[in-house]
């Protein structure tokens, strides 16, 4: 049977894209890639077997699958917009849903609702655990890839970044958004190379800092430093989709920002420029990567790929089946 991957053909979240080249590199490559948004209409006239992965989704009502495919469910995510929890997580489904688990889940909070629904699920992590380690040379760039992407305050960021990076390291940074408002007009060639020039930077950097999952996930599969910047998480379930993934890193929280939450009257005090902008007094990352902070990076690494291999083995049971 033919094999096929998930990809949204609108999105302009490189972070999606991400995970379509990972689950492609998983397979090995495949027969057809399928937009997440008409999996109901797929457009082909065969039995194709789909890693089904990713985050779900803009258009509920398009849910689920067409009977043509048999999806293999596997580092999935329910989000709470959109009407995603009733129409996708309907009683109507389960059926549906007992034919093909279990379910494996991307974060804790999905695999919460799936067993609600009374369906045989999993935590499986995310498909981009399954990036191979790099084991190359390593350059000197400090990455910092949307750190505050929560926090729609142009000039309070540049601030923090500020307060945050210590002065004998800012000829050292670089910084990198997931944001391509024009990467739905390319090819999905030209957008499979580009991600994969994109990973091969993260796989050689010294350190990451990010509020991006499918920055720090990958990153971390591949061995490279990653702090996770959980900050302005704070509102409508945002927080969500972290759980179960945040034990991979080393976190830094909102305690550390001042005017940080999106409540209503912080974001007016982040406007009214109310907040401090000297440099952090205890800088919760160690920019010089000390023996004692590896170690944790290490352990991170450890578990990354043990969840990692948890994937393979179910991939390799599924797409192996005569």
């Amino acid at each position: 049977m033919k094999k096929a991957v998930i990809f949204y053909k609108d999105t302009d979240n490189i972070g999606d894209d991400v995970q379509t080249y990972a689950a492609w590199q998983l397979l090995g490559g495949v027969d057809y890639m399928l937009d997440r948004e008409s999996l109901n209409n797929p457009g082909i006239d065969e039995k194709v077997k789909l890693l089904c992965n990713g985050w779900f989704m803009k258009n509920p009502e398009n849910w689920p699958p067409h009977k043509d495919l048999e999806p293999l469910f596997i580092s999935m995510y329910v989000d709470h917009k959109h009407g995603c929890y009733e129409k996708m997580l309907s009683q109507e489904l389960v059926p549906y849903y007992q034919k093909h688990a279990p379910i494996g889940c991307r974060d804790k909070n999905t695999l919460k609702l799936f067993k609600n629904l009374g369906i045989e699920s999993y935590y499986s992590g995310c498909v981009t655990l399954t990036l191979p380690q790099y084991k190359g040379e390593r350059t000197d760039e400090i990455l910092l890839v949307d750190p505050f992407v929560k926090i729609f305050d142009k000039k309070y960021t540049e601030t923090q970044i500020n307060r945050l990076i210590p002065e004998k390291f800012k000829n050292r940074i670089s910084v990198i958004t997931h944001h391509d408002f024009e990467m739905k007009h390319l090819t999905i060639e030209e957008r499979m190379e580009n991600v994969e020039k994109l990973l091969e930077r993260y796989a050689k950097a010294k350190l990451i800092i990010t509020s991006r999952i499918h920055c720090a996930l990958p990153a971390t599969a591949m061995g490279t430093p990653v702090y996770f910047m959980d900050v302005g998480y704070d509102r409508k379930q945002a927080h969500d989709r972290l759980e179960g993934l945040l034990d991979l890193f080393e976190v830094v929280d909102d305690t550390h920002f001042p005017a940080s939450s999106n409540q209503p009257l912080t974001k007016i005090q982040r406007k009214l420029g109310l907040y401090s902008k000297s440099a952090i007094k205890e800088n919760p990352i160690d920019f010089d990567l000390k023996p004692e902070t590896m170690k944790k990076f290490e352990n991170n690494f450890k578990n990354a790929s043990l969840l990692a291999d948890g994937i393979r083995f179910k991939v390799k049971e599924f797409f192996n089946e005569n």
